[in-house]
């Protein structure tokens, strides 16, 4: 006998409901150490908030170059991933690693682990 029952393909955006479940998203992403991963998950975010050429209206990229960017095969620039972020309403977050035993990552003031928020500006300090 055969099985005609058909399952319905898989979208990750269908379950980005809030800004938490996208944050959420996109560290596993980055935790996956995959940078591929990573790129597919901010199109995945991207295709959920209205679509590439929304992001780049936001953004000031090119649609095209967003497409690029966001690619499986994608290198986009910092200054782009940064940008990319701001439309999405995040910031880069950096935290020292437990698991690595090396002078450059003492503990944070606050302790050690803390995650450790770097505002990004286009202008320089003043």
């Amino acid at each position: 006998m055969v099985n005609e029952a058909r399952s319905a393909p898989y979208d990750s955006g269908d379950y980005l409901e809030s800004a938490t479940d996208v944050q959420e998203y996109l560290n596993a992403a980055l935790e996956d150490g995959d940078e591929r991963v990573l790129l597919r998950a901010l199109r995945t975010v991207a295709e959920k908030r209205g679509g590439i050429s929304r992001l780049a209206g936001e953004t000031g990229l090119a649609r095209e170059s967003l497409y690029r960017a966001l690619s499986e095969d994608g290198n986009p620039r910092f200054s782009s991933l940064v940008a990319i972020l701001r439309a999405m309403g995040l910031e880069l977050a950096l935290r020292s690693r437990r698991d690595v035993n090396s002078p450059c990552t003492a503990p944070a003031v606050g302790g050690g682990g803390d995650i450790v928020t770097v505002p990004i500006s286009r202008s320089p300090p003043g």
